[in-house]
């Protein structure tokens, strides 16, 4: 299932109800994380002047971009989904 194919689909295999909703998030949240300690440990020389905790607390744009702005457009489909499900 693709999200060109059948994109009323993927929103609902996605954020069909909560539980799927905040699934998506932590699965987002931790592939963020992952890719900040690989980009922290494939640099040997960073290891030197800063410890891990340094780049998180510094990465708060990566955050916004790669968690909060998908985790915004998630919401936004589960809101969208429970509307349409409401009856008239």
């Amino acid at each position: 299932m693709s999200l060109h194919q059948d994109p009323i689909a993927w929103c609902q295999a996605v954020a069909e109800n909560r539980l799927k909703l905040i699934t998506a998030i932590a699965l987002q949240i931790l592939m963020t994380l992952f890719v900040l300690y690989l980009f922290y440990d494939s640099i040997p020389e960073l290891h030197l002047e800063m410890n891990f905790t340094d780049i998180l607390q510094r990465s708060g744009l990566i955050f916004f971009v790669c968690i909060g702005v998908p985790s915004l457009y998630l919401y936004a489909i589960y809101q969208l989904l429970k509307e349409l499900k409401k009856p008239d």
